[in-house]
C-alpha cells in the first residue's frame, strides 16, 4: 500500500499524493440485509464520537503530526494508520468523554506500540485503561459495508477535534489485496485513523486515504482488517520499538516535497530555535521594573494550503510571561499592587512559497480567550519578535 494516496495527517513534511490503482471487489456472497436504520447524524455523533481519539505525535519534542484513532476495546487497544506514526518518536492520545466539550479530555502519553504493518497501513497502540467505550462492527451484516448505505466519518481533520461528516458508500474495492470502502463522507489531513460508521453507529472501517485530484474519492480500510490486527496485538508479549521505521522519510506514500519546500521548513525550524534561545527582557527603573519572557511552550507546524500563491502555510506559537514590580517605597499605599504577573500567547503566521518564507500576520491572545487579536508590537521589539522575521 506504499504507493497509494495517503491522507497525510497534517505532517510537517507532507508529500504530494499519487493516484492509486484500485480493483473492484465482489460483494460478500452472504450478508443479511439489516433493518432500516433511522439514527440521525446527531444521534450517531453522540453515540460514536467518544470512541474516536485524537493523536498528537512529536519528534524531538516538536509537534510532528495530528491524526485520529479508533478505540477497539475497553482495555485500551486503539487502531490508527501506520503512516500517522511513521517518523515520530512520541505520541499523545487524547480521549474525550464528552465530545461536545473539546476542552475536557484525558491525555495518555505512555502508549505501547503492539502492532505495526506498513503494507496494510495499520498500527495498534495500547494505553493503560480498562473502561473505555469502543466501537463494534455491524454483526447483522457480517462486518461488511453495503454499497449505497449512509455513512459518517468521525475524526480530527486539520486538528479540529470531534468532527463528523456524512456520505454514502460508493463502492467496495480491493487495493493490493486489502478490502477498502470507497465513500463520499468528506475527510481531510488529520482524519487518518478516524472511524467510518454506519447510521446505527457501528464501525465499518478506518479512514486512511483519498484521491486529491478528484472529488469525493475517499477510502477506509475495512473493519475486518482492524480486527485481525487487534487479534495479533493481543498476542504480542513485548512492545515494538517506537517509532515504526523512524529512519525512513515521513511517508512513502507519494513523492517527496520539492526541495524549495524542504529548505523553507528548515528555515522555519531555525526561527523556532532562535525564539527558544531568547532570554528574559528586563527594564529596571527607579520606581517600576518590568520583566518580559523568556518565551516557553513554543510549538510550530507546516501544512499544505489551497493557495496558488503559497502552497504551504506555517505558524509558530509561544507563551510569554510578563511581570511588573514596583519598588516597596512607592507602593506602601497600595501593597496589593506592588507586583503583578500575566501571560499572553503570540502566534506568527507564515506563507511558504517558491520565492521564500513570508511573515504575513502576528496575533495575540490571553490564555483561555477564544479569539486571537492583532499584535500591536512594543516600542522596542523583544528578541523573539526580531527572531520571528525570516532571513532575506
Amino acid at each position: 500500500m506504499l504507493d497509494r494516496i495517503v491522507l497525510i495527517c497534517t505532517l510537517l513534511v507532507a508529500p504530494l499524493p499519487l493516484c492509486a490503482q484500485v480493483q473492484p471487489r465482489k460483494p460478500p456472497a452472504k450478508s443479511a440485509a439489516p433493518a432500516p436504520q433511522k439514527d440521525t447524524a446527531e444521534a450517531v455523533f453522540a453515540k460514536t464520537a467518544p470512541k474516536v481519539v485524537f493523536l498528537i505525535t512529536r519528534k524531538s519534542g516538536e509537534l510532528y503530526s495530528r491524526a485520529s484513532g479508533v478505540i477497539l476495546s475497553a482495555d485500551g487497544y486503539i487502531a490508527t494508520n501506520y503512516h500517522a506514526l511513521q517518523g515520530a518518536d512520541a505520541v499523545e492520545i487524547r480521549f474525550f468523554p464528552d465530545p461536545g466539550n473539546s476542552e475536557d479530555y484525558q491525555s495518555f502519553n505512555g502508549a505501547k506500540l503492539l502492532y505495526a504493518d506498513p503494507d496494510s497501513d495499520i498500527a495498534v497502540l495500547k494505553i493503560n485503561s480498562n473502561s473505555l467505550p469502543f466501537l463494534k462492527c455491524p454483526a447483522n451484516a457480517g462486518c461488511e459495508a453495503r454499497v449505497g448505505e449512509k455513512v459518517y466519518a468521525i475524526g480530527n481533520p486539520k486538528g479540529l477535534s470531534n468532527t463528523i461528516s456524512e456520505g454514502i458508500v460508493s463502492a467496495l474495492r480491493s487495493v493490493e489485496g486489502e478490502d477498502v470502502i470507497q465513500h463520499t463522507a468528506p475527510i481531510s489531513p488529520g482524519s487518518s485513523g478516524g472511524a467510518l460508521v454506519d447510521s446505527s453507529g457501528a464501525l465499518l472501517g478506518m479512514n486512511s486515504w483519498q484521491v486529491t485530484d478528484a472529488q469525493n474519492l475517499n477510502f477506509a480500510i475495512s473493519v475486518k482488517h482492524l480486527l485481525t490486527a487487534l487479534a495479533s496485538a493481543r498476542q504480542t508479549k513485548t512492545a515494538l520499538s517506537f517509532p515504526p521505521d523512524a529512519s525512513a522519510a515521513p511517508t512513502a506514500k507519494g513523492p517527496q516535497m520539492d526541495n524549495w519546500v524542504k529548505a523553507e521548513v528548515g528555515q522555519l525550524r531555525s526561527i523556532v530555535d532562535k525564539i527558544k534561545a531568547c532570554p528574559q527582557e528586563k527594564k529596571e527603573g527607579a520606581v517600576i521594573s518590568s520583566y518580559l519572557g523568556p518565551p516557553h511552550d513554543v510549538t510550530w507546524d507546516v501544512v499544505a494550503s489551497e493557495s496558488i500563491r503559497a502552497p504551504y502555510t506555517g505558524y509558530i506559537e509561544l507563551a510569554v510571561p510578563y511581570r511588573v514590580v514596583i519598588v516597596p517605597e512607592a507602593c506602601k499605599k497600595y501593597p496589593s499592587s506592588c507586583e503583578s504577573t500575566q501571560q499572553f500567547v503570540l502566534r506568527f503566521e507564515y506563507d511558504l512559497a517558491p520565492d521564500g518564507v513570508n511573515l504575513v500576520k502576528v496575533l495575540q491572545r490571553h490564555p483561555g480567550a477564544d479569539r486571537w487579536t492583532n499584535w500591536g508590537s512594543l516600542k522596542e521589539s523583544p528578541c523573539w519578535e526580531k527572531a520571528a522575521q525570516p532571513a532575506r
